[in-house]
């Protein structure tokens, strides 16, 4: 229904700012609350979030309370969005970009594959891309 890059709204080219004014911008363009929301899908697993936390703070004591779920409910609630944890769900980079090309493809089967330069794999730790087969049934990975 929407879909914008939070740099089209900041004007900061590449930016890594939490898309607030994006998720804004989707919601009323889709005339929905944020309450209205079922899921909020990340482009990333979880594993791997959890892997790098803990590399990056190899050399100190990791709170307990610092998870991969719990920043992201922090970043939504500090802009203002209060996110149920419930709704919150991880998907494997490459398989996030395969799902929104198979599942908006309007075909009844297909091979999806999904090239990027690295992306997160929870098996593998780091891909560069992946291969489905995509029917009605859904996606199996090859």
């Amino acid at each position: 229904m929407a879909a914008l890059e939070e740099e089209r709204a900041n004007r900061v080219k590449h930016t890594n700012a939490f898309p607030v004014e994006a998720i804004r911008f989707c919601l009323q363009e889709a005339g929905v609350s944020f309450f209205d929301v079922d899921r909020i899908c990340l482009n990333v697993a979880e594993e791997f979030v959890v892997r790098r936390i803990a590399e990056q703070a190899s050399s100190q004591i990791v709170p307990t309370s610092l998870t991969p779920r719990s920043q992201v409910v922090q970043r939504f609630r500090s802009a203002g969005l209060d996110l149920d944890p419930v709704k919150l769900r991880f998907v494997p980079h490459h398989v996030a970009h395969a799902a929104s090309a198979w599942f908006l493809s309007g075909l009844t089967e297909a091979l999806v594959v999904s090239l990027d330069g690295v992306g997160d794999d929870s098996e593998l730790d780091t891909a560069s891309g992946i291969i489905f087969t995509a029917n009605d049934s859904g996606m199996k990975r090859l």
